[in-house]
C-alpha cells in the first residue's frame, strides 16, 4: 500500500472513531470507566502518528482525549 493510501486509511479510521466518541455522551458517566479507558487507548494509538500531528483531525482527537481524561480526573 502506498503511503498516501495508508494515510487516508488512517485518517478515515480516526474520523470514524472521533465521530463515534463525539456522539457517545455516556462516556461522561462515572460507571463507564472501562469504556473511557478503551477510548483513550484507541485515541492514543492515533495521536502519535507523525503525519497527522497538527492537523484539524489531530486537534479534534486531542480535544476528546482531554475531555475523557478530565472526566476521569474529576471522578478519581
Amino acid at each position: 500500500m502506498r503511503s498516501g493510501s495508508s494515510r487516508m486509511s488512517i485518517e478515515n479510521s480516526l474520523t470514524s472513531l472521533i465521530e463515534e466518541l463525539e456522539q457517545d455522551r455516556s462516556l461522561e458517566e462515572p460507571r463507564h470507566l472501562s469504556q473511557r479507558v478503551e477510548a483513550l487507548d484507541d485515541l492514543d494509538a492515533y495521536l502519535s502518528i507523525g503525519p497527522l500531528v497538527g492537523t484539524a483531525l489531530h486537534r479534534r482527537a486531542r480535544t476528546i482525549y482531554a475531555e475523557l481524561e478530565s472526566v476521569n480526573f474529576k471522578l478519581y
